[in-house]
């Protein structure tokens, strides 16, 4: 019996010179999307007509590495395309050696193949003290032009395979400070950003397979849930009726740990990660507690289109300012 695990995830599409790799994965899916028909009619309880009708291939992946994730997906995805010389989108499965319990070191690793399709990111998360992680959605479409039978198809295996070299993936990042609508929070302690992003496959003449795909909508949203409820007033605060967001101010810092000590990297090393947007603040609740707990508030923002930036803007290399 060859069992397998998941491993690193390889991107290298079209208009890229050299293969990327995205490490630090906490989590893994590739599903088929398989839709089965089955009928029953009259004089019998039984189907006598099973057949597939259609299959549309995802994946997901969640990792810690957010920095080279965003770097690949950006806000709007990663468009997944391939030549005879780059494979699109490779989700490895790692071979051990069941004598040793090591990876093997020979070519007998596995990997899940996608040629054509999206990844787009999906969700943020960070909570206070904890790494931050992000995962993101892969969708598969194929290729009816393609003479090649592996062209054809939305999700490919293959066996037999050599592990990619190059793994990295060691930094990460934490929660920083928060100012929503040019007001600095105190205190925040759990951070999700929704990107979304609604990917819609199509296909025509009953093919088994889409093979085309479009973003119908990109509608992200921000929850920060802290201990802000001082902020929660008419002047100098955030109101009920709430406060306009813009890319000035608005932005969350996630700070990049130091990998080897505690603590961080220096403020002015532009390693650190800032995401700004525009939208609507408001108060989705303003009291929460247990016993004697504190307090507990949730800030959201639904963010929009200002004219000129996506409603996400990401740099990856940003400095803090003193």
């Amino acid at each position: 019996m060859t069992l397998f695990t998941p491993y690193a995830l390889r991107f290298h599409n079209a208009a890229m010179s050299a293969a990327t790799l995205l490490s630090a994965i906490s989590a893994q899916s590739v599903v088929t999307g398989t839709e089965v028909m089955s009928d029953v009619d009259a004089g019998s309880p039984y189907p006598q007509h099973v057949a597939i009708n259609a299959q549309k291939p995802s994946a997901s992946a969640t990792t810690k590495d957010i920095a080279g994730a965003l770097d690949l997906l950006g806000v709007e995805g990663w468009p997944i395309s391939a030549t005879s010389v780059r494979p699109g989108l490779d989700f490895f499965q790692l071979s051990i050696d069941p004598t040793t319990g090591r990876p093997y070191t020979t070519a007998v690793h596995r990997r899940i193949n996608i040629q054509r399709g999206i990844f787009v990111p999906t969700t943020l998360s960070v909570e206070h003290q904890g790494d931050a992680t992000l995962s993101a959605s892969a969708f598969a479409i194929a290729d009816p032009a393609d003479t090649a039978t592996i062209g054809k198809l939305p999700l490919n295996s293959f066996a037999a395979q050599a592990l990619p070299t190059g793994l990295g993936g060691g930094s990460r990042h934490t929660l920083g400070t928060v100012q929503v609508g040019g007001v600095t929070l105190d205190c925040q302690i759990r951070i999700e950003i929704n990107f979304g992003i609604t990917v819609t496959t199509e296909g025509c003449s009953s093919d088994l397979h889409d093979a085309s795909l479009f973003i119908a909508s990109a509608q992200p949203t921000i929850s920060i849930t802290g201990k802000n409820l001082a902020k929660y007033v008419a002047s100098g605060g955030i109101p009920l009726a709430g406060v306009a967001g813009t890319h000035l101010n608005t932005k969350i810092v996630l700070r990049k740990r130091l990998q080897t000590a505690a603590g961080f990297v220096a403020d002015a090393t532009a390693e650190h990660i800032l995401i700004t947007a525009a939208g609507m603040a408001y108060w989705d609740q303003v009291h929460s507690a247990s016993g004697n707990g504190r307090i507990e508030d949730v800030l959201r923002i639904t963010c929009r289109h200002d004219g000129t930036n996506t409603p996400l803007v990401v740099d990856t290399t940003y400095a803090i300012a003193p």
